[in-house]
Order: structure tokens, then sequence, then C-alpha cells
């Protein structure tokens, strides 16, 4: 059984190792080193079953399945690309099955903590690389009507998913007392990074979540402890940090397709002439430019309203930090246990 898990983590690292590469070189993972990886993942599988490993699969299987979920949802709510949700499906299929233990369905959350804490670190350690080359930066500003109102926000999508998540799974709260705080701080550094977790239908539906359970009887209103407060206005105070260089300054006649241009430039093409200029500006993944729009950017700069240089959205290698965050989990499972 144990050949049959190093082959399953060869396959895993290699191929995590693989599509995070070219991820960062061109922006995209290739759907044939996914689907070869479910394919050749097969060979491991069958062996590890054959070996005397086939107990450890239901578990596994429900775990992954849960997962799975929340990674498709993590893609239809453009918080990842199609290639991000695919390769974190590909990953967690090549997860060795016996390093899920029993019906802990906390593994089906863990693994996106071992992603989002590496990228939050990437973040941060660019932020402090672009100031330290002072290199040119969007100023936002924000109020402090804008800040309370960004806390209060995420206070209650953090109160939502953690009352679910606990009612849902209560042995997590039990068995790994730690496990919800850092599920918390995960899913707070979301809601701050992620711009539709600030929009009022998804507010709305958090709402919704504490009003069911509210009338169910599985949650009371409370007021929040000062170390919630904390930790709250910590990550904050660093999504602001690491939000220093969110968009990228680059020379207009360099724009490709693929990129997304910060909505204050997609809004400004509305005075513009030129035809095929982008109209999407919600800086979302559905805001991509086609290579035609791209080709209608470059010709907007010759034009009498044209700038030289225009704002772009800071692309975060998913994939990489997807690749990464496996490693992580697999390193804490073989020699934390």
């Amino acid at each position: 059984m144990r050949y049959a898990e190093i082959l399953e983590i060869i396959l895993m690292v290699a191929l995590g190792g693989y599509c995070g590469w070219t991820d960062l070189k061109t922006g995209i993972v290739h759907n044939r080193a996914v689907l070869a990886g479910l394919l050749f993942g097969l060979v491991p599988h069958g062996m590890n079953m054959l070996l005397g490993g086939l107990p450890f699969y239901p578990a596994w299987l429900v775990c992954m399945l849960i997962a799975d979920l929340a990674a498709i949802g993590m893609y239809m709510g453009e918080i990842w690309a199609a290639g991000d949700a695919k390769l974190f499906i590909l990953l967690y299929y090549l997860f060795p099955p016996r390093l899920i233990e029993g019906a802990n369905y906390a593994f089906s959350i863990i693994p996106f903590i071992y992603i989002f804490v590496p990228a939050l670190i990437w973040l941060m350690a660019d932020s402090t690389i672009h100031l330290i080359k002072r290199e040119p930066r969007k100023v936002t500003k924000i109020t402090a009507r804008d800040f309370a109102t960004r806390y209060i926000t995420i206070l209650i999508e953090t109160t939502a998913f953690l009352s679910l998540m606990l009612v849902l799974f209560p042995q997590v709260g039990i068995s790994q007392p730690i496990l919800p705080m850092m599920l918390v701080l995960a899913y707070s550094i979301i809601c701050t990074r992620i711009r539709i977790m600030r929009t009022k239908l998804i507010l709305g539906g958090h709402l919704l979540v504490l009003l069911v359970l509210w009338i169910l009887k599985l949650w009371e209103p409370a007021f929040p402890s000062w170390e919630n407060i904390l930790l709250l206005l910590l990550v904050i105070l660093t999504q602001r940090y690491c939000g220093l260089y969110d968009y990228t300054r680059i020379p207009t006649s360099n724009v490709k397709e693929g990129m997304i241009l910060s909505a204050e430039n997609v809004i400004r093409f509305k005075k513009s002439r030129v035809h095929g200029l982008p109209q999407n500006f919600s800086e979302q993944l559905s805001s991509r430019i086609t290579s035609v729009e791209a080709e209608a950017v470059r010709r907007w700069e010759k034009s009498v309203n044209g700038e030289p240089f225009i704002w772009i959205v800071r692309k975060v290698p998913f994939a990489m930090m997807i690749s990464l965050g496996f490693v992580l989990w697999l390193l804490s499972r073989i020699y934390g246990r």
C-alpha cells in the first residue's frame, strides 16, 4: 500500500508543480495535465484498494466531494479561475486516502487554510518588495464610514460562517478547538480580498443564515469578544497592506488578452469613440479582456482621450498557492500525526 501512496504523492507534487508553473508563466492550467492526472491516478488508487486500503476510501470520498463543491463554488463566485478549481479537484483526488482519518469532515475544509495562509504571506511579501522598490501604486482612499461598513460586514459574514459550520460539523469545535479560529481567519481573508463578498446580495445571504439559525434556536445574538474584534481589525489592516499593489501600471501598448483592467479605466472608455473597448468594470474574472478588446485598448492609446499607461488588476498565482497548500497539508499529515 505504501508504494501506491508514494506514487500518488509523486503524481500530486509533479502535476501540482507543473500546473503552478504554467499558470505563473502563461496564466493557464492546461486541461490535458488535469486529465492526465485523473487517468494516471487510477493506477495507484487501484493498487491501494487491492493492497488493503479500501476501508480508508469512504471518508476520503466524502471529504473530497465536500471540498470539491467548495472549490466549484469559489469558481462560480469568481474567486478562483476554472483552472484553479480543476487543479484543486485533481490534487485532492491524488491525496492518499489513508491520511484522511475516520469521519472527520474538517478534512474537507483544512486544505483551504493551507492555501489561503501562504497566499496571504505571499501578498504581504510582494507588497513589501514593491514598497522597498518605490514602485508606482494606485492610491485608493478609504473613509472612516467605509472602514466601519467593511468591518461590520466582515463581522456578520464570519459570524454566519462560524455558526453554520459548528451546527453542521459540531465535532470540529470539540475535537480540534483551534481549527474554528483558523477557519474564521481564512474566511475573513476571503471576505476582505474578494469584492463580491462585500455586495448586498452576499451580505443578505449571511444575514438570512443567522436568521434561520436564530429561529431554529441554534444561534443567539451576542456581542463579539474582544479577541474576535481585535482579530478582524488585524485582518482588515493586513488586507489593506496587502492591497497596496492590487493594481499594476503598465504601458497601454502592452495590454494583452486575459488581463483585467481597473474599473476606473473601463469607465473612462465610455467617453471614447473607439469601437470594441471593454465594458465590464467589475474587476472580476468575468471581466478578463478578449484579444479583440486588447487590440481596441491599444488603438485607444493613440486616440484623443488615450493615455500611455493603464492600470490592470494584479493576478495572484493561485494555482501555485493551491499546489503549495497541498504539499504543506501533506507534510503536516505525515509528520504531525
